[in-house]
């Protein structure tokens, strides 16, 4: 008989979402340590600072360490230029107004199907 060990975690797998918060969990807690700011949830990561110039310099310390650690950064999924609105799980975020929204077409489709709820019931 032989054994079989994954070498990265199965897409799909149940418990996956928790190993992986779990395996970044020291991760981000060194780099809070060192003053970065971000916000994470599984592998969407969200930089915060108050300076243009000092967002650059947090986002080469987090890629460069990420990299270091063996992660694989899909920069055509990433956004790199620094932002004041953005979307980010589902939401638009402004630090300008220091508001969240919804998208405008999140809004769209949730009027949609409120206007065919009532339509459907008399």
């Amino acid at each position: 008989r032989s054994l079989y060990e994954y070498l990265c975690l199965a897409f799909g797998l149940c418990s996956a979402p928790r190993v992986f918060t779990k395996l970044l969990k020291p991760v981000v807690a060194f780099l809070r340590g060192r003053g970065i700011r971000l916000i994470i949830y599984l592998d969407d990561l969200l930089f915060l600072n108050q300076s243009h110039d000092g967002l650059l310099l947090d986002q080469k310390v987090v890629i460069g360490l990420l990299e270091f650690l063996g992660f694989i950064i899909n920069y055509e999924k990433s956004v790199i230029v620094p932002l004041q609105i953005l979307e980010y799980q589902g939401t638009v975020i402004n630090s300008l107004s220091l508001s969240n929204s919804l998208p405008s077409e999140k809004v769209i489709s949730i009027v949609k199907l409120c206007d065919d709820l009532v339509s459907d019931n008399p």
